[in-house]
């Protein structure tokens, strides 16, 4: 199965071959590309699944900064999804993660970022098979949701 994008500014940095999503936040578009990802199958068969790296030259920030670097990587535990996120940017290096279900349920938000308060969760949501929502809270405070979508496109 190969996935369509939107412009692109990451590509991933694994075996298979797809292209990928777009990302839309509640304080600016960030847009998302893949070229390849391994693919897997049942509850497995997810899109985000694999290691991406930001491609700064392509990349649009439209608040805040963008970092000099980048690499997230998503992988399934169980019937859980696992978020890796590697970042350099002007604060330094910092290691954000979480592992959370597609339940709507509250999962802990993790950051070694020198600013980072405790307290985040994510929920995440599988809104039908192509398109998943995640929203973060501190304190039980909505802050942010992210929208994930993906088209399915004919190989070339």
């Amino acid at each position: 199965m190969t996935l369509g994008y939107v412009p692109p500014n990451i590509h991933a940095v694994s075996n298979s071959q797809s292209e990928k999503t777009n990302e839309n936040e509640n304080h600016g578009a960030r847009f998302w590309q893949c070229s390849s990802f391994p693919s897997v199958s049942g509850l497995n068969d997810n899109p985000l699944i694999g290691k991406w790296k930001i491609n700064l030259a392509k990349t649009k920030y439209n608040a805040g900064t963008p970092p000099k670097n980048q690499v997230i990587t998503y992988q399934m535990v169980g019937d859980a999804l696992k978020l890796t996120a590697e970042i350099d940017n002007a604060q330094g290096h910092q290691t954000n993660t979480y592992t959370a279900k597609y339940d709507g349920k509250d999962y802990p938000f993790n950051s070694t970022a020198r600013d980072a308060v405790t307290g985040q969760t994510v929920r995440l949501k599988r809104i039908d098979a192509n398109t998943t929502q995640r929203t973060t809270y501190f304190k039980g405070k909505q802050i942010g949701t992210v929208t994930k979508w993906y088209r399915k496109m004919a190989r070339p």
